[in-house]
């Protein structure tokens, strides 16, 4: 990161081999899962969760946030792949 204080009082993003560009570039190339309002989806079990589950289970790397606005987060994490079922909904 640069010294200087860039845009809005943030730091200028580093550029050469620690910077972002490749994560970027993968994360680009796959699906990555949007905001929905709960009261705008047609099938509410999507919203659906087990409160007894264990989300060290499922996320085993935590979840982590960035980028929060006054109205929009970033979040991101791993799910483990044995935990995974594409016919489940999946809460977070």
């Amino acid at each position: 990161m640069a010294n200087d204080a860039g845009i809005g009082g943030r730091d200028e993003p580093s550029r050469g081999a620690d910077d972002h560009s490749a994560l970027l570039s993968t994360l680009d190339s796959h699906d990555l899962a949007t905001a929905m309002a709960p009261s705008a989806a047609s099938d509410t079990a999507v919203f659906d969760f087990d409160p007894g589950a264990d989300p060290a289970g499922t996320f085993p790397q935590s979840i982590a946030s960035g980028g929060p606005t006054p109205t929009d987060v970033i979040l991101w994490t791993r799910i483990a792949p044995d935990t995974f079922d594409a016919a489940e909904p999946l809460a977070v």
